[in-house]
């Protein structure tokens, strides 16, 4: 599973397994989960060991895909 956030300046941050929404494992999200964080201001992401603080106006849009079994 991954998750692919696109920005209103036309960048994108993968998510990928092991990565965290707000110190929540992405697998333990469900979609209306995902809705909820992105209307907040801002949202901590955590990728590998390093650690985002993202403001959620500069989000376009974002999928969720379970990738390529």
């Amino acid at each position: 599973m991954y998750i692919e956030i696109y920005t209103v300046n036309g960048e994108s941050i993968r998510l990928d397994d092991d990565a965290k929404i707000n110190n929540i494992s992405i697998h333990e999200l469900s979609k209306a989960d995902l809705k909820n964080l992105f209307n907040e201001k801002c949202i901590e992401l955590t990728k590998y060991d390093l650690t985002y603080i993202i403001n959620t106006n500069q989000v376009n849009w974002f999928l969720v895909s379970e990738g390529i079994h």
